[in-house]
């Protein structure tokens, strides 16, 4: 499994860090700006990720509510789920289910409009990311080095842990057998047999804290995490090359549709990399929030979310709507 380094894990509280950090300088431009008044969108929703499939998009807060969209984010129906738990990650599975990740140690289960229902994830360790697998498996990361999976919805749960003091804080599979977690200290696990075992990849330098991390395939992909650092790998983690974002600004989420890959993050941060370049969308307005969630919604655009009731959705041809709850000074 290789040697692991051990130090003390960061606090779990650095995957919410800092609301109030200045955006980047570009220019408010209205004539791309349509605001939209709705009461399914609050000002004090802190939205923590997205997700979606090919009918549903997904969006879930710390403040305990879910919202859904059956129409690429233009309208939602919100959900307020009892005792306004913390959810901080949420994925979509292949039979139609989303799953979404409670800070408490649950999981909330439904497939879109309503219904909602937990389960509890059987472990004692902190739980910090979500994703289901080709399989329709469930699989949680974790603080001490664990890993879990449900092949039952959540109702049983099978533990991996390497048994070093060490969080892993993302989790992607990109095929039924090939899949990859990261973690503190630029620790990289990757599994060839659907997660039966996993064994360690090079590690990503200067012993990196990813906040998110995207793959592509096997080959190709990208981690990211504060002060704008991100590091890209095109050798399934066998080596890694350094290409900052153009801003120092700390990065929370990330996603690709193959040919771009796109980063929000602290002040309202939003850059695509075309493979060349950072750029960054023309007319998107400063925001004093953060950005945590993205996701590619078809070919032309993408859905972030964040802060203060911040939804945004943002064409790649440099079009933004803003769906965010218009706030009077």
């Amino acid at each position: 499994m290789g040697v692991f380094r051990r130090s003390r894990s960061l606090a779990a509280a650095v995957l919410v860090a800092g609301l109030l950090v200045a955006g980047c300088e570009a220019q408010l431009n209205l004539s791309g700006v349509e605001w939209q008044r709705s009461q399914t969108k609050m000002r004090f929703d802190m939205y923590q990720a997205i997700a979606a499939n090919d009918t549903t998009t997904v969006t879930v807060s710390s403040t305990g509510v879910i919202l859904v969209s059956d129409n690429g984010g233009f309208s939602w129906t919100r959900n307020e789920l009892e005792g306004n738990p913390t959810l901080i990650d949420v994925t979509a599975c292949p039979d139609g289910r989303f799953v979404a990740l409670d800070t408490r140690r649950l999981i909330w289960t439904g497939t879109g409009f309503g219904d909602w229902r937990s389960q509890p994830i059987d472990t004692m360790e902190n739980v910090l990311a979500i994703t289901c697998d080709p399989q329709d498996r469930i699989w949680v990361t974790g603080s001490f080095s664990t890993l879990l999976n449900s092949d039952d919805g959540g109702a049983s749960w099978e533990m991996t842990s390497f048994d070093e003091d060490l969080q892993f804080t993302t989790i992607q599979f990109v095929d039924g057998d090939w899949g990859v977690a990261t973690g503190e200290f630029g620790t990289v696990m990757i599994t060839r047999d659907s997660g039966a075992s996993w064994e360690t990849a090079e590690y990503i330098p200067n012993e990196f804290y990813p906040m998110a991390a995207v793959f592509t395939d096997e080959e190709n992909g990208w981690v990211i995490g504060l002060n704008g650092i991100t590091w890209s790998t095109t050798d399934g983690a066998a080596s890694w090359q350094r290409i900052d974002a153009p801003s120092p600004t700390p990065l929370y989420g990330i996603t690709s549709d193959g040919d771009r890959v796109y980063v929000v993050g602290e002040g309202g941060a939003v850059f695509s990399w075309d493979g060349s370049s950072w750029r960054r969308p023309a007319g998107l307005s400063n925001l004093l929030s953060y950005l945590r969630g993205v996701v590619v919604l078809d070919d032309s655009t993408i859905l972030v979310a964040g802060g203060f009731g911040a939804l945004m959705r943002i064409s790649t041809a440099d079009t933004v709507a803003m769906l965010a709850e218009e706030v009077s000074p």
